[in-house]
Order: C-alpha cells, then structure tokens, then sequence
C-alpha cells in the first residue's frame, strides 16, 4: 500500500498490483448527546457544507492531539451548542471499516451556558429538546442521517436508564 495523501486529519493508501485496493483512515471522533436536566436530548439541526442539506445530529467532531474521546465531545459540545456538560457517560463507541475510524459517543449531564464557537463552515440552526421516543423516531423516520448515530440512538434505546443522571 501507497500513500497517496495525507494531513492531519485523514490517511489514504491505494495499492495497485496484485489488485487494486485502496484503505482510508480516518482520526477517532467523539459526539456527545446533550441530556436536559428533565431528561431530553438536544438535538440539532446543521447544514453540512458537502451537501448544503440539513440534517438532524449531535455535536461532534474529530478528536484533537493530545485530547481524550471525552475531552473531544465536551469541546465540539461547547464550540457547537454554547454548552458545557459537567458530567459525561459514555453511551457507546461504533468502528466503521470505511473509512477505517471510530466515533465515541457520550451522554453529556449538567449542561452549562458557555460562549458558542461557530466556525464559518458550521451553520447550526434550530435545537430541539425531543424526548428518548422522538429521538427513536427521528432515527427511524431516516431524519438523522449519519448511520454512526442512529447505531448510537439504538444503543441508547437499548439502554435508557443511561439517561438517568446518577
């Protein structure tokens, strides 16, 4: 295998002989999924610039150096909410095989009011207080659709007593 490019944040290698293959590798990621103090879930709707469509998530992003899974979540949460979890469970971590990475996904308890840094290429709209069955729907009905995220709504599902904050 060859690399063919690479920076900070991605690793892509391609192999031509015996058969062509290529592999992409992608830095470790962390979400967080915000819990209100009365035990809904912030969700929120963000346009991806890819695209230019809106799409229902959570806040999350790739992992910096020197950051842990969970120090990751808590920034993203700040930067892309205005919201610092005090307290953070984690809820699940899925790998995926393309790219080849994994995103580790926390519940985010006793939310604080912080100063929000949107970056230009983030466009965040609208924030939803939904309940952990609006969640589930949200997911079924194909409007969250980042697949690492509805495993992340069914785990959730599976495990609702997660949600309790102690």
């Amino acid at each position: 295998m060859k690399t063919v490019y690479r920076d900070s944040h991605v690793h892509l290698l391609v192999q031509k002989k015996p058969f062509p293959r290529w592999d992409f590798k992608v830095r470790p990621a962390a979400n967080v999924l915000p819990v209100t103090a009365d035990g809904k879930i912030l969700v929120m709707h963000e346009q991806k610039g890819s695209t230019g469509r809106w799409i229902w998530g959570f806040p999350g992003g790739i992992v910096e150096p020197g950051e842990t899974p969970v120090q990751g979540a808590r920034r993203e949460c700040e930067e892309e909410l205005g919201l610092r979890p005090g307290r953070m469970k984690k809820l699940t971590v899925v790998k995926t095989d393309f790219p080849d990475t994994q995103v580790t996904f926390f519940l985010g308890f006793d939310l604080r009011k912080v100063a929000a840094k949107h970056w230009e290429s983030e466009k965040i709209g609208q924030v939803k207080r939904v309940s952990l069955k609006q969640l589930e729907h949200l997911a079924r009905r194909g409007e969250i659709h980042d697949p690492r995220m509805v495993v992340a709504v069914l785990a959730l599902v599976r495990q609702p007593d997660l949600l309790r904050s102690k």
